[in-house]
């Protein structure tokens, strides 16, 4: 999973030619109407809707085999929870044609992100998330969510660690070497 800022598109692990049609598409989003858009043909494509948040976690969750989910809203903000894919129970099979399994909402073990305008998420196949939850009260939202081909996701493309970390040039680091254990360190 990857949250960031629209601006920080480059940093998601896709080819700079993939982050730059991603971006020029995200640049007229806000004036289309919902409906499926293709970026770049099968591999790259968009769907924008408008739905009415939620509250609470009656959907349940979902997860994907095939394509990663660029999720942003354009207009209102919605919760997305995320959780670990072995705390819940299957709901539904995977389905090959939407590409989806649908899990029970049944765990106080997950995380939430507050998605508004400005900002994207993107969760990787078998990430388990539930997009749509109302932050407060229910609201309307013009969403967009960018299927990505997961033969499209590298390990190093374009990720720019501002820590120094993997970056774009075949895997070298681009700064100092940080032990993880470090950063735990910290936190204590």
């Amino acid at each position: 999973m990857f949250y960031d800022r629209n601006e920080c598109l480059a940093r998601l692990p896709l080819s700079e030619g993939v982050c730059r049609k991603i971006a020029a598409f995200i640049k007229n989003a806000p004036e289309l109407p919902a409906g499926k858009y293709e970026i770049d043909g099968k591999q790259v494509y968009a769907s924008i809707f408008c739905y009415t948040t939620v509250t609470g976690q009656d959907s349940g969750f979902e997860a994907h085999r095939q394509y990663a989910d660029l999720q942003l809203v354009l207009r209102g903000e919605e919760q997305i929870a995320v959780v670990l894919n072995d705390r819940l129970q299957e709901k539904a099979p995977y389905d090959e044609t939407g590409d989806a399994a649908l899990y029970e909402p049944g765990t106080k073990m997950c995380s939430s992100i507050v998605l508004q305008p400005g900002y994207f998420i993107l969760l990787l196949p078998h990430e388990l998330h539930m997009p749509g939850i109302a932050t407060e009260q229910p609201g309307a939202v013009t969403k967009m969510v960018i299927k990505i081909a997961k033969e499209l996701l590298s390990s190093t493309a374009g990720l720019r660690d501002r820590a120094g970390g993997i970056s774009a040039n075949h895997g070298q680091r681009t700064g100092p070497r940080i032990d993880p254990g470090d950063v735990f360190k910290e936190a204590k």
